[in-house]
């Protein structure tokens, strides 16, 4: 008797479980939320926003132009950015800067005044010159917000606020990166990739798993 009921209200357990929409099954739910979170974790860019140079493969010998967009992070709005120029580029010309802003140049800086951009905006300057010589450097850039909070973008790659890089003399991605054992900006990109692909295939696997225990605790 008691094992009939107990066949029943099993049977009556796994039809209502059938009918429930499968975004409310919990073995469902915590699947898609781990797919969710690897995504989230695999599309999401390696770091926060930072200084970035448009190009960051110049000549040597003639003059180019080098393009800087440079994020406003904090909640005061940014008020201030500093350039420190390399060693080996002689500046020639500094282009107008946006509405708002004033540009002065300093020995081998770019001072720029104004504002104020709002946190999460970025700014565009540039400026145009020419490298003597085949290397690999940093562009520092100190950012200055409105309640005085002063952020230096001047690191190594693996630091946390890392210096942009321009890759004198090189081509396209295939400058070394300091600090990354030799590798050049087009193999840590692939590295990149491949950790998120590892990540997301983690989670399928986790997926998989979960579904599968749930299908043969059913069967049971």
């Amino acid at each position: 008797m008691h094992s009939a009921e107990a066949r029943r209200s099993a049977e009556a357990r796994r039809s209502a479980e059938a009918r429930r929409p499968a975004w409310r099954r919990p073995g469902i739910a915590v699947a898609s939320l781990a797919v969710a979170a690897a995504l989230g974790l695999a599309l999401a860019p390696s770091a926060g926003a930072h200084p970035n140079i448009e190009d960051p493969s110049v000549p040597v010998g003639r003059p180019t132009t080098i393009i800087v967009s440079i994020p406003s992070e904090e909640q005061a709005a940014m008020v201030a950015v500093d350039i420190d120029l390399p060693a080996d580029f002689a500046l020639s010309q500094v282009d107008p800067p946006p509405p708002g802003w004033q540009e002065r140049s300093v020995a081998r800086s770019i001072h720029y005044r104004g504002g104020p951009a709002a946190q999460g905006t970025l700014v565009v300057f540039s400026f145009a010159g020419t490298f003597s010589r085949r290397q690999v450097v940093g562009l520092p850039v100190t950012t200055t917000a409105a309640d005085g909070t002063v952020r230096q973008w001047a690191g190594r790659p693996t630091d946390a606020y890392p210096a942009s890089l321009l890759y004198a003399g090189y081509p396209a991605g295939q400058g070394p990166i300091p600090g990354l054992g030799g590798a050049s900006g087009h193999h840590t990109a692939l590295l990149v990739w491949l950790a998120r692909i590892l990540v997301v295939g983690g989670a399928i696997v986790v997926v998989v798993l979960l579904l599968r225990r749930r299908h043969l605790a059913h069967t049971r």
